[in-house]
């Protein structure tokens, strides 16, 4: 029975290893050969990571055809380009141009939508406000001002995206049409005009529509209103058309990326990258490039994105960019050819079948929102992303109680960012603090302004110099705005503390420290000469109250010489012992008993037997007490004399 029960578990045994085996040995010897597809492409989109969770964004192209033509690449930031299985060659990437055009032209109908049902909406507001009296010609020029802007503001728009599905010097004939239309009902309006310069001037014509709507026909209003109706339900239907041809687009996409790998277009599996190889061709912009690698990433904001599994990853080909500076506002170009090809298995290519031509600019995008200075470092310029004005105030993305007030009076544009980010180095150095800091960029401001950082009033406020020094700061503070106020034109960095910290660098690496601290072998108390401040046996704080036998400390040796230290305190001094205030009248200095133990070697905090004042007096001058006690016979031996003078000048008067 027993021999039975052991070849039963010695069977289960067995196959539980041979199952085991069966599994882990064809995942081991995967090859070329157990792949479905093989790298065919690499796609003409590059992407950029979401840095709050690490996955590539597909909804941030930076270059290529999905690109907003606008779009910089940050310096310092990796562009990502997926690479395509095989089933994406050929037809495809014409395919995914053309449903990307769609999706263009489907966004532009759906704005001039919008456009259209606010003007129905000012439609209905004139017929519901009109009185019996007819407008004048004032009016009438108003009114088609207005239309005439609203499209000279679509145009440039789209002029600004670098739509291409009007050539720009189509679109800026179609500006300068309607510059000159406009002339004719008396707006002059260049045809150069910003998108701001334009909108400015419709909220003129609107007031001036608004001002004469009292006295507006009835009858005109109503068929204004009807044909404004009119004109939106038309569009309404080109909408519609525009997301059915974008719909068809899709779909003919994906259908020539289906087949043996189920329509999945991106190369997800390892084997299918191995031993593949990166040969670059830069014809511009090649100084800033750092590395390319082939990595792989996972990936949002795509219909292919899996939740789990192997396809929620994607092997992408990576173009690191150099890091520059972060105040630069200029631009550069770059572009070239990247190839790839491999070398061995099944699926071998060479350069000439995988390639890609990469164009992207680098530089610093325009803020998401005007007066608000952004994390990452963006590119602000006047009249667009900051008024100027003596007074003009900047938020900060990163802590929204601080600001920054400069005047922007003919300022030009600057780079601006800043983070709260906490700094690791300093933090290790001053760990026994609680810090926080505020991180620019460095950048410079045409005149000086005003930083407001919120903080404590008791804290400490230190700026960060560019070797990480600290230098301590003596602002003013805003009791109304609980900020330090610090006058600078420059976005620099700076810190606060809950206490005073040593406006040094790192001092853990010096090898040969200024001051020596000071063990007193009777009390058990260090002292650092340098901050006056006390501390038990492993207390590096220093901020301990000095114990009421501590000794007094008065002539601390450095390694550089003699330097005198009164730190006792007159209320705690033993009985007998002489306070700083006391001393004054005898510059005479002195060390007691106990820190001359200190500084005799016995202790490993103490240098070598140095010798001090009182070694000295000790050696051979007059000790203190012998000279008050020569000082004290002295004064009687004078009161003696003179009375002894005073007698016999008495009594010599006497006898005369």
């Amino acid at each position: 029975m027993k021999q039975r029960n052991l070849l039963q578990k010695g069977g289960a045994l067995l196959l539980a290893v041979s199952t085991a085996l069966s599994l882990a040995l064809p995942a081991a010897a995967a090859s070329d050969d157990d792949l479905d597809y093989y790298v065919g492409g690499i796609s003409e989109n590059g992407y950029l990571i979401d840095d709050d969770d690490n996955r590539v964004d597909f909804d941030e192209a930076v270059c290529g055809p999905a690109a907003d033509s606008d779009l910089m690449v940050p310096y310092g930031k990796t562009i990502y380009f997926p690479l395509l299985n095989d089933g994406t060659s050929g037809e495809a990437d014409w395919l995914y141009k053309e449903w990307q055009a769609a999706l263009s032209d489907l966004t532009d109908e759906e704005e001039t939508l919008a456009l259209l049902e606010r003007r129905v909406e000012q439609a209905k507001a004139d017929l519901d406000a009109a009185a019996g009296a007819a407008s004048g010609e004032e009016l009438r020029q108003a009114q088609e001002a207005v239309s005439l802007l609203e499209e000279m503001l679509l145009y440039r728009k789209r002029l600004d995206r670098g739509d291409n599905t009007i050539d720009s010097g189509s679109m800026r004939e179609l500006l300068a049409d309607c510059a000159d239309q406009l002339a004719d009902f008396g707006v002059s309006i260049s045809q150069d005009a910003t998108q701001t310069q334009i909108q400015a001037e419709m909220d003129h014509q609107q007031a001036v529509i608004d001002s004469a709507l009292s006295g507006i026909d009835p009858d005109a209003a109503r068929t204004a209103w009807e044909q404004a109706v009119a004109d939106r339900d038309a569009q309404q239907l080109r909408v519609n058309a525009a997301e059915q041809a974008a719909l068809e687009a899709q779909r003919a996409y994906e259908d020539s990326v289906s087949g043996t790998t189920d329509g999945y277009p991106f190369v997800y599996e390892s084997q299918a990258v191995k031993n593949v190889k990166i040969k670059t061709d830069w014809e511009e912009g090649k100084s800033y490039i750092d590395s390319l690698s082939i990595t792989k990433k996972r990936y949002k904001n795509s219909p292919y994105a899996a939740p789990s599994g192997s396809r929620q990853y994607a092997y992408f080909l990576a173009i690191e960019i150099e890091e520059r500076n972060s105040t630069s506002t200029s631009t550069r170009d770059v572009w070239g050819t990247v190839s790839l090809k491999k070398t061995s298995g099944s699926y071998r290519f060479d350069y000439d079948d995988v390639q890609v031509d990469v164009t992207f600019e680098i530089g610093y995008n325009h803020p998401e929102d005007a007066n608000v200075i952004p994390i990452n470092p963006a590119l602000f310029e006047p009249d667009e992303d900051f008024d100027q004005d003596s007074d003009e105030e900047f938020e900060f993305e990163a802590d929204d109680d601080s600001y920054y007030v400069a005047n922007t009076n003919s300022q030009k544009k600057i780079v601006l960012g800043m983070d709260t980010d906490y700094d690791d180095e300093i933090g290790d150095r001053y760990d026994y603090a609680n810090l926080n800091f505020w991180n620019g960029n460095g950048a410079n401001f045409n005149r000086t302004g005003y930083l407001y950082l919120y903080a404590d009033e008791d804290d400490y406020l230190y700026r960060i110099e560019d070797d990480g020094d600290l230098t301590l700061l003596h602002p003013d503070y805003d009791h109304y705005e609980d900020c330090f106020v610090i006058r600078t034109r420059t976005l620099g960095r700076y810190m606060t503390s809950d206490r005073r910290l040593p406006e040094t660098a790192d001092t853990a690496q010096d090898d040969e420290p200024d001051v020596t601290v000071i063990y007193d072998v009777d009390t058990g108390v260090n002292y650092n000469p340098t901050t006056g401040g006390y501390g038990a046996d492993g207390d590096e704080l220093w901020n301990a109250p000095a114990p009421a036998d501590t000794t007094t400390f008065t002539g601390v040796m450095l390694r550089d010489g003699l330097m005198t230290t009164d730190r006792t305190d007159p209320q705690t001094a033993p009985e007998g012992q002489t306070t700083p205030e006391a001393q004054t009248a005898d510059p005479t200095p002195e060390v007691s008993a106990a820190p001359t133990a200190a500084l005799t070697g016995d202790t490993p905090l103490a240098p070598a037997s140095p010798t001090g004042p009182a070694d000295a007096n000790d050696a051979g001058g007059l000790g203190q007490n012998t000279v008050i006690l020569l000082c004290v016979l002295a004064a009687e031996i004078t009161v003696a004399l003179t009375s002894l003078i005073c007698y016999f000048a008495f009594f010599h008067r006497r006898h005369d």
